[in-house]
């Protein structure tokens, strides 16, 4: 597909990455995951998503050290980083727009690690497989980077994962996982389930051929909806460590809040809100990694979806326990509110839950889909939800965190963020309440 005036992928303008440049060590590596971790923890986090706007200087003094720290990991730290880039609503924009570089500018790997790779991968020399080959990355992050080639001429993108990036990946798991058990001990939280369902879904994102599969049942799924594009895969192109898809042209995010009128930003961000809306409670799952970075945006409001290597999957009985909670809310129905508050697993001691606390909070978090009047996302909106969820919040101790929901507050905090970063406003009650009140037909089977 091409759009006539949009921009292509955001290019990488770094240098390539000398060979070795990534930590690989075991102490390096654990030394500075525990460093970045502890940085990156509830309390650091607090100061480091707050820093003061009327000190941008020491805010990108702080990012760029940031940004350094992770490109030199890749891997784990580099998406603690690409979170913070659009989680952290309350930084400076100079700050935020450095750590945005980890989106998919990051540093990439030289040609010849990446040839080795692919032919390796497609048992071919790249000449006899790719019509022309781009030696430059035109994106990387966090687990590979990408490069335009030409197969039967037609443009397509070349995803190459970074060298025993799936094994240093593990080993941060490891180390951060024992981290959530400790942090966790005498809460409510399953720190050792969490960290089992963290390990799991990022080390799916290691396996392309999984992520290939992803792409086409969600792509075959979206095929007949005009708002919404996924790119099509080539199965001959690809393996467990490269990913050949086809090439999409579109405005990146940052160019897209930048330039675009605001009502296109309006209807991309609305159908942005329907795709997810629909996975979840249509179709039983959703994309844990909703950072700006994968997705292109169309002068017709269309937009394109990338990346599906980390694809949370639900069986549909916890889906359904979902939407009771959502409609208790949307009904105002506070009694079934408590019961389906407490089948999703959100309670950890009865006893101890305030309910009038957590009903004024869930009443909040569904502000955008209880009205009829357009609602506009704001950073605003999403710091009031932030501080009661998180640094005001009195159930801390009496409610609960299932292992479930350590990606649905990804999706959810990230979805939020990308709508105030565009100022979307529409009336997002509408879809909601259709996807909400519509049968589960999951997709997937439940991972």
């Amino acid at each position: 597909m091409d759009d006539s005036g949009d921009n292509s992928y955001k290019s990488t303008t770094n240098k390539p990455m000398p060979k070795n440049k990534i930590k690989k060590g075991f102490i390096s590596r654990s030394f500075t995951t525990a460093k970045l971790s502890t940085r990156l923890g509830m309390g650091a986090a607090r100061k480091l998503l707050k820093v003061n706007a009327d000190n941008p200087e020491k805010a990108v003094e702080v990012a760029a050290k940031l940004v350094s720290e992770f490109d030199g990991m890749k891997g784990l730290m580099m998406k603690f980083g690409q979170m913070a880039s659009y989680l952290g609503t309350q930084m400076p924009p100079e700050a935020r727009q450095m750590l945005a570089t980890l989106q998919s500018s990051s540093t990439a790997m030289e040609f010849d690690e990446v040839r080795a790779l692919i032919e390796a991968e497609l048992k071919a020399p790249i000449e006899s497989r790719f019509d022309a080959f781009d030696e430059t990355a035109f994106a990387a992050a966090s687990i590979g980077q990408v490069h335009k080639a030409v197969v039967n001429g037609k443009p397509v993108a070349v995803k190459v994962q970074y060298p025993d990036i799936e094994k240093l990946l593990s080993m941060d798991l490891k180390l951060v996982g024992n981290m959530f058990t400790v942090f966790m001990a005498g809460t409510s939280m399953p720190g050792k389930a969490m960290a089992q369902e963290l390990r799991a879904r990022l080390l799916e994102e290691c396996d392309y051929e999984l992520e290939a599969q992803n792409q086409l049942k969600i792509r075959a799924l979206c095929e007949n909806t005009a708002s919404e594009h996924i790119p099509d895969v080539l199965l001959s192109h690809s393996s467990r460590r490269v990913l050949t898809t086809e090439f999409c042209t579109g405005q990146n995010f940052q160019d897209f809040c930048k330039t675009a009128p605001q009502e296109l930003k309006n209807q991309a961000g609305l159908n942005i809100f329907i795709h997810t809306m629909n996975a979840i409670f249509r179709h039983c799952y959703f994309n844990g990694d909703p950072h700006p970075g994968n997705y292109l945006f169309h002068q017709d409001g269309r937009v394109t979806f990338l990346d599906f290597g980390c694809i949370k999957k639900f069986h549909p009985e916890y889906i359904y326990r979902w939407k009771a909670m959502a409609k208790s809310i949307l009904e105002q129905n506070k009694t079934d509110n408590l019961h389906a508050t407490d089948a999703m697993g959100l309670i950890g001691r009865m006893k101890a839950f305030d309910h009038d606390y957590h009903w004024e909070l869930m009443n909040h978090v569904y502000t955008p889909f209880k009205t009829d009047a357009p609602f506009a996302f704001s950073h605003e909106f999403n710091a009031k939800t932030t501080s009661l969820m998180i640094w005001e919040n009195k159930n801390k101790f009496s409610g609960a965190m299932p292992a479930d929901f350590l990606f649905i507050n990804r999706l959810q905090w990230g979805l939020a963020a990308i709508l105030a970063d565009m100022k979307a406003e529409a009336v997002f009650s509408e879809p909601f309440r259709e996807a909400v009140y519509a049968d589960a037909v999951p997709l997937f089977e439940p991972n």
